[in-house]
């Protein structure tokens, strides 16, 4: 039996943050370039505080960006490299998606992961249950359904995971990445990843 490994979909798999830096040029008239996106800070109103600081707060906000989600999201492409080490990753552990995004977003992205990535990722998981609308943490739902690792871009999640004894895979650089707790591999390009795993089965 494959091990299971839990992976974020926006600035994991998805380079969402690259796609939103162009966009919110294109709908404010600001012209921020990608050092303007790298301002250290935490996780929670990340974009906000960026927008507020560089003026344009009054011009976009997160609720534009969840209408933009929910309805098409064939614009945003694959973080570089990541189909190319996703298929070889497929072949040794099975592909989930573990996921914080609104759950009104989830015919769009399902229908990203079938374009984008296809035939590699089988199930999703939300962090809010559609019924009951209660949440529960990624590092919950990761130990729930037997996940090894956890590949995220959020410190917060990474805590979550080494606290259900999952093994948090920190990727990225950006400007939320602060409080990262010990433990947690960093892995800035999926070429990382790569080799982490390939250390794994050495």
């Amino acid at each position: 039996m494959k091990k299971v490994l839990a992976i974020d979909v926006d600035d994991v798999l998805a380079d969402s943050t690259v796609f939103w830096h162009g966009e919110v040029n294109r709908r404010t008239g600001a012209k921020l370039e990608l050092d303007h996106w790298l301002v250290p800070g935490e996780y929670s109103r990340y974009y906000e505080r960026v927008w507020e600081k560089h003026g344009i707060g009054h011009l976009i906000s997160i609720d534009h960006i969840d209408e933009y989600m929910k309805q098409d999201q064939s614009q945003i492409k694959a973080t570089p490299a990541a189909t190319k080490v996703l298929k070889k990753l497929a072949e040794r552990y099975e592909l989930v998606i573990v996921t914080a995004r609104n759950r009104n977003q989830e015919a769009a992205t399902r229908k990203w992961l079938d374009k984008v990535y296809p035939g590699l990722v089988e199930r999703i998981y939300f962090t809010r249950d559609p019924v009951s609308q209660a949440v529960r943490s990624k590092g919950e739902i990761c130990a729930e359904i037997g996940a090894s690792w956890l590949i995220d871009d959020f410190p917060g999640h990474c805590k979550d995971a080494l606290a259900n004894g999952v093994k948090p895979i920190l990727y990225g650089q950006y400007g939320w990445h602060v409080d990262i707790p010990e433990g947690v591999v960093r892995c800035k390009k999926w070429q990382d990843i790569e080799s982490y795993f390939d250390e794994q089965e050495a």
